[in-house]
């Protein structure tokens, strides 16, 4: 994979749009004039990559846009074309696009050629492995003595950026939380827990005063509906012998002497209202019967033999006794079985956490070991390139990076608490704490001290740090804006010739800034950039062209 094309209008001195001619899959420098827009070409591919630039305000905005003589140009936009033919990008084309367009108020993503969100970008990005927050491959001149004078723990970080650490801890910060949400979650359900014992044991001793209150008033139905029952059948038998009486009453009324009559009628009428008040009776015990609800089957049989009046007396006991329970609580055992499946449920749920906790515990411990030797070999690995990279930058010179470990691996007592590791905690065993780096240039002892050196050797320092880096895992493409500007001759020499080893070997490509002559004598492929009335212009040039405008440029400033 590796930068293709790019396309600019509007963005900064470029006003009309220019599509770059075909960079080369390896060596590319440009080359022009201070303020001639060479720069602009590397801030443009930056723009759409990189992100120091996700986040503008509105005088970045502003920044961005060509202002010439006449309007601003609205909007500007930058599009980059990638080769793809080896799917770095995760995606089938063998040639993407990525656009980034730019106005007063808003910016905009396309991916060959459809709107993509900000987020949807940098993912796209990140699958093919750039380092947006620390992108090691865009590399300028006034950053060269910031990474030689990174102090040991920022150099740490680094190299941890590059070994994908941070992808892993992110994953394992949510991990961490997934896990504290559990102990939270648990701790909950042994509130619960500790509130439903209680309740059960309160309902424990409610539940044996109700089974003596159930045993009464199941007495007390038994002896109303056999009261009741009893007066009912009374009530019928009643009520037979009277329809009896009243049709032998009419039959006499029908031969009897007028006054004989007049007295049968009454009888008759005394037996009818007589009826009436059986039949009223008969309606009100059946539904007492009714009210009493189901009833077990011996509830009858237990009592029939008895008299009425025993029976008034033994259900008169019965209520007072069941006076001494007016206080019971009558939902006891049904509060008490609601209770019981709730704390068997949440004793299931319980398990389940602790389960969990101890699966998430393990892959924790587990991840943390690998990304460990993983971290290792990394370190291991740049320091060993570092060693290489920095004998064949300098000549007669010696670089070594050298990892600083803790005193001891223990956990630190923060670490755990009652439901594993915290989640703001570090990892229990955090080997390294910093990155030192150690070089001697010839004829020169050994320091420690980045600041002693000359700006031509921090450059130095930096570059090795930045093609170690390179050779343990290579990123498709460097920018370098003017790296060479702080360096004498042979280091130039050298640097251009470790390029050209590295777009050779490992087919990595390079778009580079210069004012020198050792990196165009290298490239593949030279642009010259130009600026006229506020534009700037870019067209592809011969070596020796470069070289013609390299030493005039050098001549007039010499003057």
């Amino acid at each position: 994979m590796y930068i293709k094309q790019v396309i600019i209008e509007g963005f900064k001195s470029y006003e009309e749009q220019i599509a770059i001619e075909d960079f080369n899959p390896k060596v590319n420098c440009l080359v022009g004039a201070n303020e001639s827009g060479k720069f602009n070409i590397f801030h443009a591919i930056r723009f759409v990559i990189s992100d120091p630039f996700q986040n503008p305000c509105v005088e970045d905005r502003l920044a961005f846009l060509h202002e010439g003589a006449g309007q601003t140009v609205l909007p500007a936009f930058v599009e980059i074309v990638f080769d793809n033919t080896d799917n770095r990008i995760p995606v089938d084309n063998k040639e993407v696009r990525l656009r980034r367009t730019i106005d007063t108020k808003k910016d905009e993503y396309y991916w060959d050629g459809k709107h993509i969100t900000k987020t949807e970008a940098k993912n796209l990005l990140e699958s093919a492995w750039f380092s947006l927050s620390n992108p090691y491959y865009v590399v300028q001149q006034d950053n060269m003595a910031s990474l030689a004078l990174m102090n040991d723990s920022e150099r740490l970080d680094l190299l941890m950026e590059i070994s994908g650490i941070r992808v892993y801890e992110g994953s394992r910060l949510e991990t961490l939380k997934m896990l504290q949400e559990n102990g939270n979650a648990r701790n909950q359900i042994i509130q619960i827990l500790q509130y439903l014992g209680e309740k059960l044991s309160e309902l424990d001793e409610q539940k044996a005063e109700l089974k003596k209150y159930q045993q009464l008033d199941n007495l007390r139905k038994s002896l109303e509906y056999t009261i009741y029952d009893k007066e009912v059948n009374d009530a019928r038998r009643e009520l037979t012998e009277i329809d009896s009486n009243t049709f032998l009453v009419m039959q006499a009324c029908l031969v009897e002497c007028e006054e004989t009559r007049q007295n049968e009628d009454k009888r008759a009428e005394q037996l009818i209202s007589r009826k009436n008040i059986l039949l009223a009776k008969q309606e009100e015990l059946t539904k007492k019967i009714t009210d009493l609800g189901p009833l077990s089957s011996d509830a009858f049989e237990t009592h029939k033999q008895k008299s009425i009046e025993e029976l008034y007396k033994r259900l008169q006991k019965c209520n007072e006794k069941l006076k001494q329970f007016s206080h019971a609580n009558k939902k006891a055992l049904d509060q008490y079985a609601y209770f019981s499946d709730e704390s068997e449920e949440l004793q299931k749920r319980l398990q389940d956490l602790d389960a969990g906790d101890d699966k998430i515990k393990e892959l924790v411990s587990i991840l943390d070991q690998r990304n460990d030797e993983y971290i290792e070999s990394t370190l291991e690995s740049v320091a060993k390139h570092f060693q290489d990279v920095f004998s064949e930058l300098v000549q007669g010179g010696h670089g070594s990076l050298i990892m600083m470990k803790k005193d001891d691996g223990e956990p630190a007592d923060n670490y755990y608490d009652d439901h594993g590791p915290r989640v703001d905690a570090e990892k229990p065993i955090e080997k390294y704490i910093g990155v030192k780096v150690k070089v001697s240039f010839m004829g020169q002892e050994v320091t420690q001290s980045m600041k002693q050196l000359s700006d031509g050797q921090k450059t130095m320092v930096a570059l090795a740090l930045i093609f170690a880096i390179q050779r343990h895992d290579p990123a498709p493409f460097f920018l370098f804006d003017e790296i060479d500007a702080a360096l004498d001759p042979q280091y130039r020499t050298a640097v251009g010739n470790i390029i050209r080893r590295f777009a050779d070997m490992q087919s990595t490509q390079f778009i580079a800034t210069t004012f020198r002559p050792e990196l165009v004598k290298v490239a593949d492929k030279i642009y010259g950039v130009t600026h006229k009335n506020r534009v700037s212009h870019v067209k592809v040039m011969t070596m020796e062209e470069a070289l013609d405008f390299i030493e005039q440029d050098q001549m007039h400033n010499a003057e």
